[in-house]
Protein backbone atom coordinates (compact mmCIF):
# COMPACT_ATOMS: atom_id res chain seq x y z
CA UNK A 1 0.00 0.00 0.00
CA UNK A 2 1.15 3.56 -0.74
CA UNK A 3 -0.42 6.34 1.35
CA UNK A 4 0.45 10.00 1.85
CA UNK A 5 1.97 11.69 4.83
CA UNK A 6 -0.78 13.07 7.08
CA UNK A 7 -3.50 10.75 5.85
CA UNK A 8 -5.43 8.29 8.01
CA UNK A 9 -4.33 4.69 7.67
CA UNK A 10 -7.10 2.07 7.69
CA UNK A 11 -5.98 -1.54 7.72
CA UNK A 12 -7.79 -3.40 4.88
CA UNK A 13 -7.39 -6.59 6.89
CA UNK A 14 -7.02 -10.18 5.55
CA UNK A 15 -8.94 -13.48 5.19
CA UNK A 16 -7.84 -17.05 5.93
CA UNK A 17 -9.29 -20.50 5.14
CA UNK A 18 -8.28 -24.11 5.77
CA UNK A 19 -9.22 -27.35 3.99
CA UNK A 20 -10.23 -29.06 7.24
CA UNK A 21 -11.27 -26.14 9.46
CA UNK A 22 -12.86 -23.97 6.81
CA UNK A 23 -12.91 -20.17 7.42
CA UNK A 24 -10.31 -19.28 10.09
CA UNK A 25 -10.26 -15.51 9.49
CA UNK A 26 -11.15 -14.94 13.11
CA UNK A 27 -7.85 -16.47 14.21
CA UNK A 28 -5.72 -13.85 12.38
CA UNK A 29 -3.22 -11.98 14.56
CA UNK A 30 -1.54 -8.77 13.23
CA UNK A 31 1.99 -7.78 14.27
CA UNK A 32 4.40 -5.06 13.15
CA UNK A 33 2.27 -1.96 13.66
CA UNK A 34 1.20 0.63 14.29
CA UNK A 35 1.46 2.55 11.01
CA UNK A 36 2.06 6.28 11.65
CA UNK A 37 1.68 8.90 8.93
CA UNK A 38 3.32 11.95 10.47
CA UNK A 39 6.49 11.53 8.40
CA UNK A 40 7.68 9.44 5.45
CA UNK A 41 8.48 5.84 6.32
CA UNK A 42 7.93 2.16 5.55
CA UNK A 43 5.99 -0.25 7.78
CA UNK A 44 5.62 -4.04 7.47
CA UNK A 45 2.47 -5.69 8.90
CA UNK A 46 2.48 -9.46 9.38
CA UNK A 47 -0.85 -11.39 9.38
CA UNK A 48 -0.78 -14.87 10.98
CA UNK A 49 -3.73 -17.40 10.96
CA UNK A 50 -4.04 -20.69 12.93
CA UNK A 51 -6.31 -23.68 12.05
CA UNK A 52 -7.99 -26.08 14.50
CA UNK A 53 -4.98 -28.37 14.55
CA UNK A 54 -2.58 -25.57 15.51
CA UNK A 55 -1.05 -25.18 12.06
CA UNK A 56 -0.05 -21.58 11.21
CA UNK A 57 0.41 -19.58 8.04
CA UNK A 58 1.29 -15.90 7.51
CA UNK A 59 1.63 -13.18 4.90
CA UNK A 60 2.90 -9.61 4.93
CA UNK A 61 1.71 -6.20 3.80
CA UNK A 62 4.17 -3.32 3.18
CA UNK A 63 2.77 0.17 3.81
CA UNK A 64 4.79 3.05 2.29
CA UNK A 65 4.03 6.48 3.79
CA UNK A 66 5.44 8.97 1.30
CA UNK A 67 5.59 12.63 0.35
CA UNK A 68 7.55 14.41 -2.39
CA UNK A 69 10.78 16.27 -1.45
CA UNK A 70 10.30 19.98 -1.96
CA UNK A 71 12.98 22.71 -1.95
CA UNK A 72 12.54 26.46 -2.18
CA UNK A 73 15.30 29.07 -2.45
CA UNK A 74 15.49 31.92 0.07
CA UNK A 75 16.21 35.26 -1.67
CA UNK A 76 18.24 37.92 0.14
CA UNK A 77 16.44 40.86 1.69
CA UNK A 78 16.04 43.96 -0.51
CA UNK A 79 14.82 47.49 0.05
CA UNK A 80 11.47 48.67 -1.26
CA UNK A 81 12.63 51.76 -3.11
CA UNK A 82 14.97 49.84 -5.39
CA UNK A 83 12.23 47.82 -7.05
CA UNK A 84 14.51 44.77 -7.37
CA UNK A 85 12.07 41.87 -7.61
CA UNK A 86 12.60 38.66 -5.63
CA UNK A 87 12.79 35.49 -7.72
CA UNK A 88 11.70 32.15 -6.29
CA UNK A 89 12.42 28.69 -7.63
CA UNK A 90 10.74 25.57 -6.24
CA UNK A 91 11.44 21.94 -7.07
CA UNK A 92 10.00 19.68 -8.32
CA UNK A 93 8.51 21.98 -10.96
CA UNK A 94 4.82 22.74 -11.55
CA UNK A 95 3.90 23.29 -7.89
CA UNK A 96 1.83 26.15 -6.49
CA UNK A 97 3.04 29.31 -4.69
CA UNK A 98 1.05 31.06 -1.98
CA UNK A 99 2.07 34.12 0.02
CA UNK A 100 0.89 36.78 2.43
CA UNK A 101 2.10 39.35 -0.11
CA UNK A 102 -1.14 38.79 -2.06
CA UNK A 103 -1.04 40.63 -5.40
CA UNK A 104 2.69 41.27 -5.05
CA UNK A 105 3.50 37.65 -6.03
CA UNK A 106 3.20 36.27 -9.56
CA UNK A 107 3.15 32.46 -9.89
CA UNK A 108 4.48 31.46 -13.29
CA UNK A 109 3.06 27.93 -12.95
CA UNK A 110 6.33 26.19 -13.69
CA UNK A 111 7.92 26.18 -10.27
CA UNK A 112 9.04 29.82 -10.43
CA UNK A 113 7.49 32.97 -9.03
CA UNK A 114 8.34 36.67 -8.74
CA UNK A 115 7.60 38.95 -5.81
CA UNK A 116 7.13 42.55 -6.99
CA UNK A 117 8.90 44.51 -4.26
CA UNK A 118 7.25 47.80 -5.12
CA UNK A 119 3.75 46.29 -5.11
CA UNK A 120 4.27 44.35 -1.89
CA UNK A 121 5.73 47.31 0.04
CA UNK A 122 8.02 47.02 3.05
CA UNK A 123 7.45 44.14 5.42
CA UNK A 124 8.13 40.49 6.10
CA UNK A 125 6.32 37.90 3.98
CA UNK A 126 5.96 34.12 4.07
CA UNK A 127 6.20 32.46 0.67
CA UNK A 128 5.09 28.80 0.49
CA UNK A 129 5.68 26.37 -2.36
CA UNK A 130 3.46 23.25 -2.47
CA UNK A 131 3.90 20.32 -4.82
CA UNK A 132 1.51 17.36 -5.34
CA UNK A 133 2.77 14.17 -6.96
CA UNK A 134 0.89 11.68 -9.18
CA UNK A 135 -0.36 9.72 -6.16
CA UNK A 136 -1.92 12.84 -4.72
CA UNK A 137 0.70 13.22 -1.98
CA UNK A 138 1.70 16.80 -1.19
CA UNK A 139 4.61 18.54 0.53
CA UNK A 140 5.52 22.18 1.01
CA UNK A 141 8.30 24.49 2.15
CA UNK A 142 8.04 28.06 3.42
CA UNK A 143 10.64 30.86 3.47
CA UNK A 144 10.34 34.22 5.19
CA UNK A 145 11.60 37.18 3.16
CA UNK A 146 11.94 40.82 4.17
CA UNK A 147 11.49 43.95 2.11
CA UNK A 148 13.29 46.77 3.90
CA UNK A 149 12.13 50.36 4.13
CA UNK A 150 13.96 53.14 2.33
CA UNK A 151 17.61 53.42 3.34
CA UNK A 152 20.78 51.68 2.28
CA UNK A 153 22.48 48.33 2.72
CA UNK A 154 26.07 48.16 1.55
CA UNK A 155 28.07 44.94 1.42
CA UNK A 156 31.40 43.96 -0.03
CA UNK A 157 34.78 42.35 0.54
CA UNK A 158 38.23 43.53 1.59
CA UNK A 159 40.67 41.70 -0.67
CA UNK A 160 44.39 41.26 -0.01
CA UNK A 161 46.33 42.78 -2.90
CA UNK A 162 48.78 39.88 -2.99
CA UNK A 163 46.36 37.46 -4.66
CA UNK A 164 43.51 39.68 -5.77
CA UNK A 165 43.57 38.05 -9.21
CA UNK A 166 43.62 34.45 -7.96
CA UNK A 167 42.30 33.21 -4.62
CA UNK A 168 41.14 36.66 -3.46
CA UNK A 169 42.00 36.10 0.20
CA UNK A 170 40.17 38.48 2.48
CA UNK A 171 41.50 40.99 5.02
CA UNK A 172 39.96 40.16 8.40
CA UNK A 173 39.21 42.32 11.43
CA UNK A 174 39.14 45.66 9.66
CA UNK A 175 36.60 48.22 10.84
CA UNK A 176 34.33 49.35 8.00
CA UNK A 177 32.46 52.60 8.67
CA UNK A 178 29.36 53.96 6.93
CA UNK A 179 29.01 57.73 7.28
CA UNK A 180 26.93 60.52 5.76
CA UNK A 181 23.13 60.59 6.06
CA UNK A 182 23.38 57.63 8.44
CA UNK A 183 26.09 55.72 10.25
CA UNK A 184 27.03 52.12 10.93
CA UNK A 185 30.16 50.01 11.50
CA UNK A 186 31.10 46.38 10.91
CA UNK A 187 34.21 44.25 11.37
CA UNK A 188 35.27 42.27 8.32
CA UNK A 189 35.06 38.50 8.66
CA UNK A 190 37.84 35.98 8.16
CA UNK A 191 36.88 35.98 4.47
CA UNK A 192 37.05 39.80 4.38
CA UNK A 193 33.28 40.27 4.09
CA UNK A 194 31.46 43.25 5.58
CA UNK A 195 27.92 44.71 5.60
CA UNK A 196 26.74 48.12 6.83
CA UNK A 197 23.32 49.73 6.62
CA UNK A 198 21.25 52.81 7.40
CA UNK A 199 17.47 53.00 7.72
CA UNK A 200 17.33 56.50 6.25
CA UNK A 201 19.26 58.67 3.83
CA UNK A 202 20.64 58.49 0.29
CA UNK A 203 24.19 59.88 0.47
CA UNK A 204 26.96 57.96 2.20
CA UNK A 205 30.64 57.07 2.30
CA UNK A 206 32.15 53.67 3.14
CA UNK A 207 35.71 53.46 4.49
CA UNK A 208 37.71 50.51 5.91
CA UNK A 209 40.40 51.01 8.53
CA UNK A 210 42.82 48.52 10.07
CA UNK A 211 45.55 50.07 12.18
CA UNK A 212 47.38 47.99 14.76
CA UNK A 213 49.90 48.46 17.51
CA UNK A 214 53.30 46.82 17.15
CA UNK A 215 52.26 44.16 19.64
CA UNK A 216 49.11 43.39 17.63
CA UNK A 217 50.70 43.17 14.21
CA UNK A 218 51.72 46.56 12.81
CA UNK A 219 54.95 44.94 11.58
CA UNK A 220 53.43 41.58 10.67
CA UNK A 221 54.84 40.54 7.29
CA UNK A 222 57.36 43.39 7.32
CA UNK A 223 60.92 42.06 7.17
CA UNK A 224 64.41 43.03 6.09
CA UNK A 225 63.65 41.36 2.75
CA UNK A 226 61.05 44.07 2.11
CA UNK A 227 63.72 46.70 2.67
CA UNK A 228 65.90 44.90 0.11
CA UNK A 229 63.03 44.76 -2.37
CA UNK A 230 62.54 48.53 -2.07
CA UNK A 231 66.27 49.09 -2.56
CA UNK A 232 66.09 47.05 -5.76
CA UNK A 233 63.23 49.24 -6.96
CA UNK A 234 65.01 52.48 -6.12
CA UNK A 235 68.22 51.23 -7.75
CA UNK A 236 66.32 50.53 -10.97
CA UNK A 237 67.43 46.93 -11.28
CA UNK A 238 64.10 45.38 -10.29
CA UNK A 239 61.36 48.02 -10.29
CA UNK A 240 57.97 47.52 -8.69
CA UNK A 241 55.26 47.64 -11.36
CA UNK A 242 52.13 46.90 -9.33
CA UNK A 243 50.32 49.99 -7.98
CA UNK A 244 49.31 48.21 -4.77
CA UNK A 245 52.90 47.09 -4.13
CA UNK A 246 54.04 50.68 -4.66
CA UNK A 247 51.46 51.87 -2.13
CA UNK A 248 52.73 49.28 0.36
CA UNK A 249 56.31 50.42 -0.25
CA UNK A 250 55.54 54.09 0.47
CA UNK A 251 56.18 53.72 4.21
CA UNK A 252 56.43 57.44 4.99
CA UNK A 253 53.41 58.36 2.81
CA UNK A 254 55.52 60.73 0.71
CA UNK A 255 53.67 59.74 -2.47
CA UNK A 256 56.86 58.18 -3.82
CA UNK A 257 59.06 55.15 -3.11
CA UNK A 258 62.55 56.17 -2.01
CA UNK A 259 65.56 54.76 -0.17
CA UNK A 260 64.17 56.35 2.98
CA UNK A 261 61.27 53.86 2.91
CA UNK A 262 63.74 50.96 2.99
CA UNK A 263 65.61 52.63 5.82
CA UNK A 264 62.41 53.14 7.82
CA UNK A 265 61.59 49.42 7.55
CA UNK A 266 65.02 48.55 8.90
CA UNK A 267 64.70 51.12 11.67
CA UNK A 268 61.26 49.82 12.66
CA UNK A 269 62.60 46.28 12.87
CA UNK A 270 65.51 47.54 14.91
CA UNK A 271 63.00 48.93 17.42
CA UNK A 272 63.08 52.63 16.56
CA UNK A 273 59.78 53.88 18.07
CA UNK A 274 59.55 56.83 15.66
CA UNK A 275 59.77 54.52 12.64
CA UNK A 276 57.39 52.01 14.20
CA UNK A 277 54.78 54.74 14.67
CA UNK A 278 54.43 55.05 10.88
CA UNK A 279 53.22 51.43 10.73
CA UNK A 280 50.97 51.88 13.77
CA UNK A 281 49.20 54.91 12.28
CA UNK A 282 48.84 53.39 8.80
CA UNK A 283 49.01 49.61 9.07
CA UNK A 284 46.76 48.94 6.03
CA UNK A 285 45.81 51.08 3.03
CA UNK A 286 42.53 50.28 1.25
CA UNK A 287 41.62 51.42 -2.27
CA UNK A 288 38.19 50.79 -3.89
CA UNK A 289 38.50 47.89 -6.32
CA UNK A 290 36.62 49.88 -8.93
CA UNK A 291 39.30 52.58 -8.97
CA UNK A 292 41.37 52.68 -12.15
CA UNK A 293 44.87 54.08 -11.77
CA UNK A 294 45.64 56.45 -14.68
CA UNK A 295 49.23 55.27 -14.49
CA UNK A 296 49.70 51.93 -12.67
CA UNK A 297 53.44 52.60 -12.46
CA UNK A 298 52.72 55.75 -10.45
CA UNK A 299 49.58 55.50 -8.30
CA UNK A 300 50.16 59.08 -7.08
CA UNK A 301 50.02 60.65 -10.53
CA UNK A 302 47.86 63.80 -10.55
CA UNK A 303 46.80 65.95 -7.64
CA UNK A 304 45.46 64.99 -4.24
CA UNK A 305 43.82 62.84 -3.09
CA UNK A 306 45.78 60.80 -5.73
CA UNK A 307 43.64 57.71 -5.17
CA UNK A 308 40.44 57.26 -3.12
CA UNK A 309 40.46 55.40 0.18
CA UNK A 310 36.67 55.29 0.52
CA UNK A 311 33.62 54.69 -1.66
CA UNK A 312 31.24 57.64 -2.10
CA UNK A 313 27.59 56.75 -2.63
CA UNK A 314 25.14 59.38 -3.89
CA UNK A 315 21.35 59.18 -4.35
CA UNK A 316 21.30 55.60 -3.11
CA UNK A 317 17.84 54.04 -3.17
CA UNK A 318 18.48 50.35 -2.67
CA UNK A 319 20.93 47.73 -1.47
CA UNK A 320 24.41 47.76 -2.98
CA UNK A 321 26.64 44.70 -3.11
CA UNK A 322 30.18 44.07 -4.36
CA UNK A 323 31.48 47.32 -2.89
CA UNK A 324 34.96 45.82 -2.66
CA UNK A 325 38.32 47.24 -1.60
CA UNK A 326 41.90 46.14 -2.31
CA UNK A 327 44.08 46.23 0.82
CA UNK A 328 47.86 46.78 0.91
CA UNK A 329 49.80 45.94 4.07
CA UNK A 330 52.20 48.81 4.64
CA UNK A 331 55.80 47.67 4.22
CA UNK A 332 54.99 44.17 2.92
CA UNK A 333 56.06 44.39 -0.72
CA UNK A 334 57.85 41.13 -1.48
CA UNK A 335 55.06 38.53 -1.12
CA UNK A 336 57.22 36.22 0.96
CA UNK A 337 54.19 34.70 2.67
CA UNK A 338 53.00 33.29 -0.68
CA UNK A 339 55.97 32.46 -2.89
CA UNK A 340 53.79 30.81 -5.55
CA UNK A 341 55.82 32.26 -8.41
CA UNK A 342 59.13 31.04 -7.02
CA UNK A 343 60.81 27.76 -7.79
CA UNK A 344 61.11 25.36 -4.86
CA UNK A 345 64.39 25.88 -3.07
CA UNK A 346 66.20 24.94 0.10
CA UNK A 347 65.58 27.42 2.90
CA UNK A 348 68.67 29.33 4.06
CA UNK A 349 70.16 28.60 7.47
CA UNK A 350 72.31 31.43 8.78
CA UNK A 351 74.44 30.31 11.75
CA UNK A 352 76.44 32.67 13.93
CA UNK A 353 79.39 30.85 15.46
CA UNK A 354 80.72 32.48 18.63
CA UNK A 355 83.54 31.31 20.89
CA UNK A 356 82.12 30.64 24.33
CA UNK A 357 83.98 32.20 27.23
CA UNK A 358 84.09 31.93 30.99
CA UNK A 359 83.34 35.34 32.46
CA UNK A 360 85.34 36.88 35.28
CA UNK A 361 84.15 40.00 37.08
CA UNK A 362 85.43 43.30 35.60
CA UNK A 363 86.94 41.45 32.63
CA UNK A 364 86.39 42.60 29.05
CA UNK A 365 84.72 39.98 26.84
CA UNK A 366 84.60 40.24 23.05
CA UNK A 367 82.10 38.04 21.19
CA UNK A 368 83.09 37.70 17.54
CA UNK A 369 80.24 36.56 15.29
CA UNK A 370 81.52 34.35 12.48
CA UNK A 371 79.14 33.43 9.67
CA UNK A 372 78.19 29.98 8.44
CA UNK A 373 75.52 29.47 5.78
CA UNK A 374 75.96 33.05 4.52
CA UNK A 375 75.31 31.97 0.93
CA UNK A 376 73.48 34.18 -1.56
CA UNK A 377 71.74 36.04 1.27
CA UNK A 378 69.77 39.15 0.45
CA UNK A 379 68.67 40.12 3.95
CA UNK A 380 68.41 38.94 7.53
CA UNK A 381 67.13 40.02 10.92
CA UNK A 382 67.47 38.80 14.47
CA UNK A 383 67.50 40.00 18.08
CA UNK A 384 69.76 39.13 20.99
CA UNK A 385 69.15 39.31 24.71
CA UNK A 386 71.76 39.63 27.42
CA UNK A 387 71.53 39.93 31.18
CA UNK A 388 72.14 43.64 31.96
CA UNK A 389 72.91 42.74 35.56
CA UNK A 390 75.85 40.62 34.41
CA UNK A 391 77.02 42.32 31.24
CA UNK A 392 77.45 45.91 30.07
CA UNK A 393 77.68 46.54 26.33
CA UNK A 394 80.70 48.73 25.65
CA UNK A 395 80.81 48.72 21.88
CA UNK A 396 79.56 47.13 18.67
CA UNK A 397 82.74 46.72 16.67
CA UNK A 398 82.45 47.01 12.91
CA UNK A 399 84.86 44.81 10.96
CA UNK A 400 86.33 46.39 7.79
CA UNK A 401 84.79 44.92 4.66
CA UNK A 402 81.78 43.51 6.56
CA UNK A 403 78.26 44.17 5.22
CA UNK A 404 77.18 45.07 8.77
CA UNK A 405 77.62 48.73 9.69
CA UNK A 406 76.62 50.71 12.77
CA UNK A 407 73.24 51.59 11.28
CA UNK A 408 72.36 47.89 11.05
CA UNK A 409 72.07 47.59 14.83
CA UNK A 410 69.30 48.81 17.11
CA UNK A 411 70.00 49.49 20.78
CA UNK A 412 66.87 51.42 21.68
CA UNK A 413 66.15 49.04 24.58
CA UNK A 414 69.73 48.45 25.63
CA UNK A 415 68.86 48.99 29.30
CA UNK A 416 66.70 45.86 29.07
CA UNK A 417 69.49 43.85 27.47
CA UNK A 418 68.14 44.02 23.92
CA UNK A 419 70.19 44.25 20.72
CA UNK A 420 68.55 44.02 17.31
CA UNK A 421 70.23 43.53 13.94
CA UNK A 422 68.79 44.06 10.46
CA UNK A 423 70.63 43.87 7.13
CA UNK A 424 68.84 44.58 3.84
CA UNK A 425 70.91 44.55 0.65
CA UNK A 426 70.08 45.18 -2.99
CA UNK A 427 71.84 42.02 -4.20
CA UNK A 428 72.54 38.62 -2.69
CA UNK A 429 75.90 38.20 -0.94
CA UNK A 430 78.01 35.12 -0.11
CA UNK A 431 80.67 34.99 2.61
CA UNK A 432 83.13 32.12 3.20
CA UNK A 433 82.44 29.94 6.23
CA UNK A 434 84.00 31.43 9.34
CA UNK A 435 84.08 35.05 8.07
CA UNK A 436 83.94 37.49 11.02
CA UNK A 437 81.00 39.87 10.48
CA UNK A 438 80.80 41.90 13.71
CA UNK A 439 81.89 41.89 17.36
CA UNK A 440 80.13 42.73 20.60
CA UNK A 441 82.35 44.08 23.36
CA UNK A 442 81.10 43.65 26.94
CA UNK A 443 82.33 44.41 30.43
CA UNK A 444 81.57 41.64 32.93
CA UNK A 445 79.66 43.09 35.87
CA UNK A 446 79.11 39.78 37.63
CA UNK A 447 81.28 36.76 36.87
CA UNK A 448 80.78 33.05 37.28
CA UNK A 449 78.79 32.31 34.10
CA UNK A 450 79.71 31.46 30.56
CA UNK A 451 78.91 33.87 27.75
CA UNK A 452 76.49 31.32 26.29
CA UNK A 453 74.45 31.49 29.51
CA UNK A 454 73.78 35.22 29.30
CA UNK A 455 73.79 36.12 25.58
CA UNK A 456 71.15 34.39 23.43
CA UNK A 457 68.94 34.93 20.39
CA UNK A 458 65.40 36.05 21.22
CA UNK A 459 62.65 35.44 18.64
CA UNK A 460 60.10 37.03 20.97
CA UNK A 461 61.74 40.42 20.34
CA UNK A 462 62.30 40.03 16.59
CA UNK A 463 61.83 36.77 14.72
CA UNK A 464 65.18 35.59 13.41
CA UNK A 465 64.97 35.06 9.65
CA UNK A 466 67.40 35.00 6.75
CA UNK A 467 66.38 35.49 3.09
CA UNK A 468 67.83 34.24 -0.16
CA UNK A 469 67.82 36.56 -3.17
CA UNK A 470 64.52 34.98 -4.28
CA UNK A 471 63.01 35.82 -0.86
CA UNK A 472 62.93 32.25 0.43
CA UNK A 473 62.98 32.57 4.21
CA UNK A 474 65.04 30.47 6.61
CA UNK A 475 66.28 30.45 10.17
CA UNK A 476 68.99 32.23 12.14
CA UNK A 477 70.88 30.29 14.85
CA UNK A 478 73.53 31.13 17.41
CA UNK A 479 76.02 28.32 18.13
CA UNK A 480 78.75 28.58 20.74
CA UNK A 481 82.06 26.80 20.30
CA UNK A 482 84.04 25.31 23.22
CA UNK A 483 84.47 27.36 26.38
CA UNK A 484 87.55 29.54 26.68
CA UNK A 485 88.71 30.10 30.26
CA UNK A 486 90.10 33.28 31.70
CA UNK A 487 93.63 32.02 30.98
CA UNK A 488 92.66 31.37 27.36
CA UNK A 489 93.08 27.59 27.74
CA UNK A 490 90.73 25.72 25.42
CA UNK A 491 88.33 23.17 26.82
CA UNK A 492 85.96 20.80 25.14
CA UNK A 493 82.88 22.29 23.56
CA UNK A 494 79.36 21.83 24.81
CA UNK A 495 76.78 19.39 23.44
CA UNK A 496 73.81 21.36 22.07
CA UNK A 497 70.43 20.45 20.63
CA UNK A 498 68.80 23.22 18.59
CA UNK A 499 65.11 23.89 18.00
CA UNK A 500 63.77 22.20 14.88
CA UNK A 501 62.91 24.38 11.92
CA UNK A 502 60.35 25.17 10.83
CA UNK A 503 58.31 24.85 14.00
CA UNK A 504 55.38 24.24 13.87
CA UNK A 505 55.84 22.12 10.72
CA UNK A 506 53.49 20.27 8.35
CA UNK A 507 55.53 17.27 7.23
CA UNK A 508 59.27 17.80 6.98
CA UNK A 509 61.49 19.41 9.59
CA UNK A 510 65.23 19.79 10.18
CA UNK A 511 66.87 19.39 13.57
CA UNK A 512 70.31 20.90 14.17
CA UNK A 513 72.78 19.92 16.86
CA UNK A 514 76.36 20.67 17.90
CA UNK A 515 78.84 17.95 18.90
CA UNK A 516 81.97 18.62 21.00
CA UNK A 517 83.91 15.91 19.12
CA UNK A 518 83.49 13.39 16.31
CA UNK A 519 81.11 10.67 17.51
CA UNK A 520 78.03 8.58 16.79
CA UNK A 521 74.74 10.38 17.41
CA UNK A 522 71.18 9.06 17.48
CA UNK A 523 68.04 11.17 17.06
CA UNK A 524 64.63 9.72 17.97
CA UNK A 525 61.15 11.21 17.66
CA UNK A 526 58.36 10.24 20.10
CA UNK A 527 54.69 11.10 20.51
CA UNK A 528 53.30 12.32 23.83
CA UNK A 529 52.61 8.73 24.96
CA UNK A 530 56.29 7.84 24.51
CA UNK A 531 55.75 5.73 21.39
CA UNK A 532 58.75 5.82 19.03
CA UNK A 533 57.80 7.33 15.66
CA UNK A 534 61.12 7.52 13.81
CA UNK A 535 64.86 7.42 14.49
CA UNK A 536 68.15 8.11 12.72
CA UNK A 537 71.71 7.17 13.72
CA UNK A 538 75.05 7.95 12.10
CA UNK A 539 78.63 9.10 12.70
CA UNK A 540 79.03 12.89 12.66
CA UNK A 541 82.00 15.28 12.80
CA UNK A 542 82.51 17.76 15.63
CA UNK A 543 80.62 21.04 15.35
CA UNK A 544 77.28 21.78 13.77
CA UNK A 545 75.27 18.97 12.12
CA UNK A 546 71.63 18.37 11.27
CA UNK A 547 69.11 15.63 10.46
CA UNK A 548 65.94 15.93 8.39
CA UNK A 549 62.80 14.06 9.41
CA UNK A 550 59.92 13.46 7.00
CA UNK A 551 56.79 12.80 9.05
CA UNK A 552 54.18 13.30 6.34
CA UNK A 553 53.11 9.68 6.74
CA UNK A 554 52.59 9.95 10.48
CA UNK A 555 48.79 10.20 10.99
CA UNK A 556 48.85 12.22 14.20
CA UNK A 557 49.44 15.89 14.98
CA UNK A 558 50.25 18.10 17.94
CA UNK A 559 53.22 17.99 20.32
CA UNK A 560 56.07 15.58 19.59
CA UNK A 561 59.38 15.12 21.38
CA UNK A 562 62.83 14.62 19.83
CA UNK A 563 65.83 13.24 21.71
CA UNK A 564 69.55 13.41 20.85
CA UNK A 565 71.72 10.66 22.34
CA UNK A 566 75.55 10.85 22.20
CA UNK A 567 78.50 9.66 24.31
CA UNK A 568 78.49 13.17 25.80
CA UNK A 569 74.93 13.06 27.06
CA UNK A 570 71.28 13.06 26.05
CA UNK A 571 69.20 16.17 25.28
CA UNK A 572 65.56 16.53 24.26
CA UNK A 573 63.14 19.20 23.04
CA UNK A 574 59.56 19.35 21.87
CA UNK A 575 58.13 20.37 18.50
CA UNK A 576 54.66 20.78 16.99
CA UNK A 577 53.31 18.91 13.95
CA UNK A 578 50.26 20.48 12.31
CA UNK A 579 47.95 19.31 9.54
CA UNK A 580 46.18 21.27 6.81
Amino acid sequence: MNICVGSVFTDPGATASDVCSGDVTGSIMVTGGPVTTGAPGMFILTYTATDGCGNMSSTMRTVNVSAPTVTLNDPADVCVSGGVDMNFTGTPANGVFTTTASAGLTDNGDGTAVLDVSAACAGTYDVTYTYTDMMGCSASQTVSVTILPCGVDVAGKLIWERNRLTTMDGVANATVTLSGDGSDTDNSTAAGLYAVSSATGTNFAVKPLKNRSVALGALLGVTSADASRIQQHVGGGFPLTDPYKLIAADVNNSKAVTAQDASLISQALLGNPVAQLLFVNRTWVFVPEAHVFPNPLNPWQGGPPYFPEDITLSSVSCALIDQDFIGSKLGDVNGTTNPATLLPTQSPDLIWNVQDQAMQQDAIVVAEFRAEGFTNLLAYQFAMSFDPEKLELLDIEIIPGSPMQAGNFGTYNLAEGEIRAVLAMEQGLTLPIGTPVFRLKFKVIEGGDKLSDVLTLNDNILKGEAYLDNYTAGSVSLVYDGVVTGTNDPAKGKLRLLQNRPNPFKGNTTIGFVLPEDCEAQMRVFDVSGRLIEEQKSWFPAGYNEMEFRLGGYPGSGILYYELTTPYGTLSKKMILVRE
